[in-house]
């Protein structure tokens, strides 16, 4: 299954749905439905009232839409109750690698698992999130927060028909959740958040807009989280501190859909320099997570090569940047050990990667 991306600058981004259970490591625990996929059943069936037959074949789906709302509200539910046994399990279980703390209710992949065992680690913290980069906020990484911990939030979406959704959504009744319709740039990321009534301390902040992520968390300075989840670009590997260069209007889709947001390397790089501690990653090598030092307490400092280990040991493949670069290599990033703009293939080399030939 195939749903839209996040913002971008320009057409539409496609990626794949994560498979539709709920994982708690070390032991799989699987449900038979997700919200989900029960919500995408329920968006309403657009008609034009044109004639008799229209209006009544509308009215006809009215019951069965309401049924399976009704159903949706239960799964949803019992999900996060079942989400919030495995976080309680958290606490009774010594974590060694941020991957074991990983379980999915809403998230795309454990990031559930793993904010629930960074929250208790860094506790007491602000009970307020930040999320950028959410489409229709069904698979997200705060949505737990929201109904399991009845944190209060902002999420920021590029999309107008997917913010119109959450607004929609029983979330504008249910919880304290403000939905904002902007394309972030780092120009306006500040006045975007301040605009919305949040500022200063708050619990965690989530950037996954494919694109200017880096630059999104360089420049935002109107909050200060404690926690930071930002997504990564895996092919750009373990060794390069590079992201696409800023564009207001960048777009996967205008180049390659490889070709997209920072490495790891880059990501710590700019936690180091405010303030943050890189404690880890996701097994799929999506998202990366930081802690402030202040708040960092018992858990580990890594280095990006940790966080590339821990996504090998998980998967059980190794990420080798060689074989992107004959389809990437001659696209521009810029370098943050240099401050320049170079090509892939110059970054590559400067490591001794080589390009793979074709």
């Amino acid at each position: 299954m195939y749903e839209s991306g996040h913002q971008f600058g320009g057409g539409a981004y496609y990626r794949m749905c994560d498979r539709s259970y709920i994982t708690a490591s070390p032991v799989p625990m699987k449900i038979v439905s997700t919200e989900t996929a029960l919500a995408r059943l329920l968006r309403p069936i657009r008609l034009q009232p044109r004639g008799v037959f229209e209006r009544v074949l509308s009215l006809a789906y009215a019951p069965m839409r309401m049924r399976l709302s009704g159903i949706s509200t239960d799964v949803s539910r019992n999900a996060v109750l079942l989400g919030q046994l495995l976080a309680s399990d958290l606490g009774r279980r010594k974590i060694g690698c941020l991957t074991e703390a990983e379980f999915k209710v809403f998230s795309q992949f454990g990031e559930d698992g793993i904010l629930q065992y960074l929250i208790a680690s860094a506790s007491p913290l602000t009970r307020v999130f930040v999320e950028i980069g959410v489409d229709d906020y069904l698979e997200a990484n705060t949505r737990f927060l929201l109904l399991a911990n009845k944190w209060r939030g902002l999420v920021i979406e590029g999309n107008s028909k997917q913010v119109q959704r959450i607004r929609e959504s029983d979330l504008r009744w249910r919880c304290d959740l403000m939905a904002v319709d902007a394309f972030v740039t780092s120009g306006n990321v500040n006045s975007l958040i301040e605009d919305a009534g949040v500022e200063g301390d708050i619990g965690v902040l989530s950037i996954d807009i494919d694109g200017n992520d880096f630059w999104i968390w360089k420049a935002l300075e109107v909050v200060r989280p404690t926690i930071v989840v930002c997504e990564f670009n895996r092919a750009f590997g373990p060794a390069l501190a590079i992201t696409v260069p800023y564009d207001p209007e960048f777009s996967p889709q205008a180049s390659h859909c490889l070709y997209y947001g920072a490495s790891l390397r880059a990501l710590c790089m700019l936690a180091e320099q405010k303030g943050y501690a890189f404690v880890g990653c996701t097994s799929e090598g999506v998202n990366a997570f930081f802690v402030s030092k202040d708040r960092q307490n018992s858990l580990t400092c890594l280095q990006a090569a940790d966080g590339f280990a821990m996504i090998t040991a998980a998967s059980r493949r190794a990420i080798d940047l060689r074989s992107h670069l004959s389809e990437i290599g001659h696209l521009p990033v810029f370098d943050v050990m240099s401050g320049a703009i170079k090509t892939l293939n110059q970054c590559a080399d400067s490591v001794g990667h080589k390009s793979s030939p074709t």
